[in-house]
């Protein structure tokens, strides 16, 4: 093995996407796990799931950390200008609501 630096960034990337690739697979399997009662494998997604959102958060955290200057560059270049997707904006923001909406309703019909 090569004595070269490791890239934190490169590091940063790969548990940020193993992550996200790990969550909604655990998560589906404890939704489907809770149906059936099957406490074995619910405990385990439940592990894997929480372990995998830990990941998730510390290394998004890393990631603006390792990134910061580019971000603060991009808004000071973004304050300047209008806003320039508002269509985006409404689409992305309406479908964030419809669908924390319908997982309340979910929520609430399923656990009375």
């Amino acid at each position: 093995m090569d004595n070269a630096k490791l890239n934190g960034r490169a590091i940063v990337f790969y548990f940020l996407f193993f992550s996200v690739l790990i969550l909604p697979i655990s998560g589906i399997l404890l939704h489907i796990t809770h149906e059936n009662d099957s406490e074995k494998i619910e405990y385990i997604s439940m592990a894997f799931h929480n372990l995998a959102a830990i990941i998730f958060t510390i290394s998004s955290v890393m990631h603006v950390r390792y990134n910061w200057r580019p971000i603060l560059n991009y808004l000071k270049k973004q304050k300047h200008r209008s806003i320039r997707y508002p269509r985006e904006i409404i689409i992305t923001g309406t479908t964030i609501v419809v669908l924390m909406g319908l997982l309340m309703i979910h929520f609430l019909q399923n656990h009375r």
